[in-house]
């Protein structure tokens, strides 16, 4: 069996997917779709209003805060993009870029006895042939 059937499988076998670990699962999509996002993406443009977005000190010290100029505050951690208000919720996620994705794939390809209960050997093979170690 391939790689990619392996993966297509843990994917979308109800089962099996039902047992996956989810950081695993995203792992196993990126390996078959390989968006190839070299860096994190920027968010330049309030998707409200279409106005430029500025950095600004939010209350929030793990998250960097961006607002336009009509003080639409949006918050950015990692690939996830959000904006709460009383009456609205807005999140956008992005993948990860092929530097999380690379560093995810050797962790979990690193001897370590609290993961490899939760990797089967088929996605192990997976995870070695992505060629991302």
């Amino acid at each position: 069996m391939s790689t990619k059937a392996i993966a297509e499988f843990w994917l979308s076998d109800p089962h099996a997917r039902s047992m996956l670990n989810q950081q695993l699962a995203q792992l196993l999509r990126w390996i078959l779709e390989r968006p190839g996002l070299i860096d994190e993406p920027q968010f330049l443009f309030c998707p409200i209003c279409r106005h430029s977005l500025v950095e600004y000190d939010p209350d929030d010290i793990w998250v960097k805060g961006l607002r336009c100029k009509k003080d639409h505050l949006w918050a950015l951690r990692g690939g996830h993009f959000f904006h709460f208000t009383e009456t609205a919720h807005i999140e956008l996620y992005s993948d990860s870029p092929d530097k999380t994705a690379n560093r995810l794939v050797a962790a979990w390809l690193t001897p370590n006895p609290t993961l490899e209960t939760n990797l089967h050997e088929s996605i192990r093979r997976v995870l070695l042939s992505s060629g991302k170690v």
